[in-house]
């Protein structure tokens, strides 16, 4: 979420819904190889030439990104995350 936030900052306002339709494939994949070829195939896009501090972005951030292979993004940890941020989230349910 920070990282796709951080790469919008760099694309147009009439062009961020294509941007994030292009950026999809890449924190969706569902191995690290396929998120590296989504990377390179937004880079070498019309939007990726268009807009290549939003490639920087995810380039730079990489390592970060992908994490430890082998460990899944999802399971009792994103569940944990859950319960967390609804144990925070205000009464009214607005944050």
């Amino acid at each position: 979420m920070h990282l796709i936030r951080a790469s919008m900052r760099f694309v147009s306002y009439t062009d961020r819904k294509a941007v994030a339709a292009a950026l999809r494939p890449i924190y969706t994949a569902p191995t690290i190889d396929a998120a590296e070829t989504a990377l390179l195939a937004f880079a070498d896009s019309e939007l990726g030439r268009k807009y290549p501090a939003c490639v920087r972005t995810w380039q730079d951030a990489w390592e970060r990104f992908i994490g430890v292979p082998g460990v899944p993004r999802t399971g009792p940890q994103g569940h944990l995350h859950h319960e967390r941020d609804r144990y925070l989230q205000p009464a009214g349910g607005c944050r």
